[in-house]
């Protein structure tokens, strides 16, 4: 059997079981879970558009890493290295980089980790046993193909260790992907079913194994007559019901007092779903990024921390050798986070192609 038509055998079953997938994850709602820290954004870039999936390819590595089946259309960068620090010590932060093979084409190895910090564990008497530390981390592969005119296919595969004072886990998730466009490098429309897998060692026994599947709808356009890319998704297909319930105010007639009273409203639902984005690309080394998840701004004003929540911008810098993003994520009155990432470009590949042209000449 020659090599094509494994690679085309594969692609079919590859097709099926997405299918599969999907409409095995439609219904299936996970209130709670392990691994939650697989929804972080792995990049600024992805930070600063509210966690959208990307539906078009601007040939970097930030926007394959957030969609793999981008990978198809191909991308000049050759490293990436993102962190995002928090508050007492807590960190993330991911590393990836690409590796080519004469057979199957790019492959993207990575590692994602958050470190929660140091901690000091004593007995019931507050006598000091020892420091300890806690993080979740991720370590994987994604790869990326053409499998039919117009349509491309991504996929992930990850394994997951946890450590959490005296227990730890082990784990596996796999992500899969869809996308379709005419004209990537304009517009897009995305598919995908993030986190599914399972646990291969829990904590405890009585805890809840269930990662946080995600079933994710996006779009992208670039306007024609402007420099603007917008951006939209619709998450948690799978689920209806997200995130905190509604808070509402109401006013007592009897007493003329404002009560603050909470519920799951089908409109209140429907909206937590909805993340939007916005793109102003002057210039080819300079863009400026926005993003809005409604669910995020819902949920701190039902806590009474809303200040930025929901809101996140960045910019991003191409320089000659590397790529520099920022992003700034609103998270309640006084809880911001910050992303930063460098992309390293391939600047072998860039020599080699002048070198050619010089010969030619």
């Amino acid at each position: 059997m020659s090599y094509t038509c494994i690679v085309n055998s594969a692609v079919n079953v590859y097709i099926r079981f997405f299918f599969f997938v999907l409409s095995s994850c439609v219904g299936f709602g996970q209130t709670n879970g392990v691994y939650k820290f697989l929804d972080l954004s792995n990049s600024a870039l992805g930070a600063s558009h509210a966690g959208i999936l990307f539906s078009t390819s601007d040939s970097t590595i930030e926007s394959v890493i957030n969609n793999p089946a981008l990978s198809a259309y191909g991308y000049k960068s050759k490293a990436l290295l993102s962190y995002a620090p928090y508050l007492a010590g807590t960190h993330h932060g991911f590393l990836s980089y690409v590796v080519s093979t004469k057979k199957i084409g790019q492959i993207l190895p990575f590692i994602k980790y958050v470190h929660y910090g140091g901690f000091k564990q004593s007995n019931q008497y507050g006598i000091y046993i020892r420091d300890f530390s806690v993080g979740d981390m991720a370590f994987g592969v994604s790869y990326g193909k053409a499998f039919f005119e117009d349509f491309y296919y991504g996929l992930t595969l990850q394994g997951i260790y946890s450590k959490y004072l005296n227990t730890n886990s082990l784990g596996f998730s796999s992500d899969y992907y869809l996308n379709y466009s005419k004209q990537p490098k304009i517009w897009g429309l995305s598919l995908g079913v993030e986190n599914l897998g399972f646990q291969i060692t829990k904590y405890t026994a009585d805890q809840d194994n269930r990662l946080p599947l995600n079933v994710k709808l996006s779009f992208s356009s670039k306007l024609s007559k402007a420099p603007f890319r917008i951006f939209g998704m619709y998450d948690y297909v799978n689920r209806f019901k997200i995130g905190l319930p509604t808070v509402r105010e109401k006013t007592d007639a009897l007493n003329l007092q404002t009560i603050s009273d909470t519920a799951n409203t089908f409109v209140g639902n429907f909206f937590k779903h909805i993340s939007l984005g916005l793109r102003f690309e002057p210039s080819q080394t300079f863009n400026v990024q926005f993003g809005y998840r409604i669910r995020n701004s819902i949920d701190a004003r039902a806590s009474q921390w809303a200040g930025l929540s929901g809101f996140s911008l960045g910019f991003k810098l191409n320089l000659r050798k590397f790529s520099l993003t920022y992003a700034l994520n609103g998270n309640g009155s006084s809880i911001n986070s910050n992303v930063l990432t460098l992309s390293f470009f391939n600047l072998a590949k860039d020599r080699g192609k002048k070198r050619t042209s010089d010969q030619k000449n």
